[in-house]
């Protein structure tokens, strides 16, 4: 089995996962927005987005060019 080649979602989601660490690790004052109240979960949104957006950057709906080639044969 081929690997899909790594698309920009797969980028997308290793830089949110990358900033939910770097929030996990500073706790709810990650980020500041004035007049708005800190957001306790926001670590885990970041996560869970850049999980969703890994997983779809592996899944391609286009066949490659390879695999088309070999179906018009």
């Amino acid at each position: 089995m081929k690997l899909p080649k790594i698309n920009s979602f797969f980028w997308i989601g290793v830089i949110l996962v990358a900033i939910s660490l770097i929030a996990f690790s500073k706790g709810p004052s990650f980020r500041f927005d004035a007049g708005v109240p800190a957001e306790p979960h926001e670590a885990v949104y970041y996560l869970i987005t850049g999980l969703v957006m890994i997983a779809n950057g592996f899944v391609n709906p286009h066949p490659l060019p390879e695999e088309e080639n070999k179906e018009n044969k």
